[in-house]
């Protein structure tokens, strides 16, 4: 009787023994923490993605949800000690997995809430039924180049926007370099004197006014020297040489190709030597003046 009871208590605590032992692994297995920074430290140190996959699929059952295989997964977004990834199982909606370096585990999605795979925002890796890797989208140089041409191609659907946003810049390029380049001109060939008003007086505008011809609304024109004055919006008359640049101002403002600088001095002296010759501009900027030397 007591050799019975010893075996039967022997028995009993060996059987224990055993189911512990064998519930250890499992229980060191379905501690979240400790299999994300499995996951955690598997990304940091690229580890075959087959492994990472087998990571993954162990952490979706811990939070049990339902994956049967993972297929793919990508590596959506890598932050300083965050990591999202997004997980594809096989008939399952994608999964959204978040580790962090302290241990920090979140499974989220299944249900259509996560956007699909897309090779743009970083590598995809495929498995086969076999759990090993099949393909990834990973591009060299030259692919790149090739997937950028062809998003640019008629019927993209973001091809139009492309090339729009590409016109408008080169029409900005375009612009700020003629401006660039006008003001360049006028500075050199109608340069500014010293002591002398860099704009046609009122005067000479009077006289001009009074000689010329209309020829369009507020838009007159000297029928000797040419020139045109224009009466802009705010009322004030500039000179211009040319139409175009007395229509732009009327109507627009801009001042292009407007007579100023050394050419307004050369336009006033034939202005008043056409009207007597007596006041003709001397050196000095003032009329009827007497000039050096006379």
């Amino acid at each position: 009787m007591r050799r019975s009871l010893l075996s039967g208590l022997m028995i009993f605590f060996l059987g224990a023994a055993a189911i512990q032992a064998e519930a250890q692994p499992v229980s060191r297995q379905s501690d979240p923490r400790e299999v994300a920074l499995d996951l955690y430290d598997a990304v940091l140190r690229d580890a075959p993605a087959e492994s990472v996959a087998v990571r993954l699929g162990d952490i979706i059952h811990i939070f049990r949800y339902r994956c049967a295989r993972v297929t793919d997964y990508q590596l959506y977004l890598q932050r300083p000690n965050l990591i999202d990834l997004k997980v594809k199982c096989s008939g399952d909606p994608l999964y959204g997995v978040t580790v962090a370096s302290n241990g920090y585990v979140a499974v989220y999605g299944g249900n259509g809430m996560i956007a699909g795979l897309d090779q743009r925002d970083a590598v995809i890796y495929s498995f086969g039924a076999d759990g090993a890797l099949d393909l990834d989208t990973g591009l060299t140089v030259s692919e790149a180049v090739d997937d950028t041409v062809a998003r640019l191609t008629l019927g993209d659907e973001y091809s139009l926007l492309y090339l729009s946003l590409m016109l408008v810049a080169v029409v900005l390029m375009i612009a700020v370099g003629l401006l660039m380049w006008t003001r360049a001109w006028r500075r050199r060939d109608q340069g500014v004197e010293i002591g002398v008003p860099r704009f046609v007086r009122s005067a000479v505008k009077d006289r001009l006014m009074a000689g010329s011809n209309r020829v369009w609304s507020q838009v007159y024109r000297h029928p000797t020297t040419g020139i045109y004055v224009v009466r802009g919006r705010r009322g004030r008359r500039r000179l211009f040489r040319h139409f175009t640049g007395a229509l732009l101002y009327r109507y627009l403002g801009f001042k292009f190709g407007e007579i100023r600088g050394r050419a307004r001095r050369r336009v006033e002296d034939a202005v008043m030597e056409e009207a007597d010759p007596s006041e003709a501009m001397p050196q000095g900027g003032v009329p009827g003046a007497p000039q050096p030397g006379l």
